[in-house]
């Protein structure tokens, strides 16, 4: 079995997994149906199916994959902190991986593509990872970002299905 500690120093490496929007268990299963599954499975806390518009997640152990995988300071990062990354970096698309490189210190990470999965075979030619942040306007969509090859696309997207699998990419927050 592979350990998943994640540290500040392995976090690039980790194998990653698809998560749906809000739910924190690794699942095999992915779209609406499989979505409604997990969903009855939480008795403690509300369905996430059922968290309203413009919910926001982060760091709520009921909800985060990251903090309930990981425990300590490690999180879903917010979509204000995906949108900070992006007006802080030059980014660049290529060969599978975006790279984010900071325009004051020139550090920089990559992130591979991961693809995603609805319940249909995952494509790796796009790279999608969550926020914690459920989309204001449409209870049924939570916001993201994305990239690909084609036409070196990066952005951030506020509508992807919260039953899509995607990866997460967690971010640490020392208290």
């Amino acid at each position: 079995e592979d350990d998943l500690t994640a540290t500040s120093q392995n976090i690039g490496t980790l194998k990653g997994n698809y998560w749906m929007w809000g739910v924190n268990c690794v699942s095999s299963s992915f779209g609406s149906s499989a979505y409604q599954k997990y969903n009855n499975s939480f008795t403690a806390a509300t369905k996430p199916c059922d968290l309203p518009a413009g919910y926001d997640y982060s760091g709520d152990p009921a909800y985060d994959a990251a903090r309930n995988l990981w425990k300590g300071e490690w999180r879903v990062p917010t979509f204000a902190e995906w949108e900070e990354l992006y007006a802080a970096c030059k980014v660049s698309v290529s060969d599978g991986i975006i790279t984010f490189t900071s325009k004051t210190t020139g550090n920089s990470i990559t992130l591979p593509f991961a693809g995603y999965n609805n319940g249909t075979p995952t494509t790796l030619h796009y790279g999608y990872y969550w926020s914690s942040t459920s989309n204001p306007d449409n209870v049924a969509k939570a916001k993201s970002t994305i990239f690909r090859d084609i036409g070196s696309l990066a952005g951030l997207n506020s509508n992807a299905d919260r039953y899509t699998g995607l990866p997460v990419r967690p971010v640490y927050t020392a208290r």
